[in-house]
């Protein structure tokens, strides 16, 4: 992407990042998936582990008709 984050149509350009919740005592876990030409979250799971499983999880919940 050279770090070029905006795309010129729905679906076309999906971004995610694991960020860290720090609660009194646990951390929790969004990876939200963002679509880049609206900037809307179209699908995010929690988790306690910031792994690749819980970012495919999100993958995964993605709506069937995107």
């Amino acid at each position: 992407m050279n770090r070029e984050f905006e795309a010129d149509a729905l679906n076309r350009n999906w971004v995610t990042d694991v960020t860290e919740f720090s609660l009194v005592d646990r951390n929790l876990y969004p990876p939200p998936v963002m679509d880049l030409f609206d900037r809307q979250i179209i699908s995010y799971s929690i988790g306690t582990s910031p792994n690749l499983e819980l970012t495919t999880t999100s993958l995964r919940k993605v709506p069937a008709t995107l």
